[in-house]
């Protein structure tokens, strides 16, 4: 990230919901979920064009993303 940064892309990551330092809850725990919380999140940042990297269970998310919300991201 900070390679990309440093070449002038502008660089963003999100806390998953239940993971890291976002709120712990029992509900929402789900892809589904996730999914539509990054697409908040990509409205928040006025999104579009964007290149997304996942890595694992980051991968599967960018990929159910790009199904559901595809014409933010590539």
């Amino acid at each position: 990230m900070v390679f990309l940064a440093y070449h002038g892309y502008r660089v963003t990551a999100h806390d998953q919901r239940g993971h890291s330092r976002s709120t712990q809850t029992w509900e929402g725990g789900n892809m589904e979920t996730f999914v539509d919380d990054l697409e908040e999140f990509f409205k928040k940042l006025n999104g579009k064009d964007a290149v997304m990297v996942g890595h694992s269970h980051g991968g599967v998310e960018v990929t159910r993303y790009l199904g559901k919300h595809g014409t933010r991201a590539a």
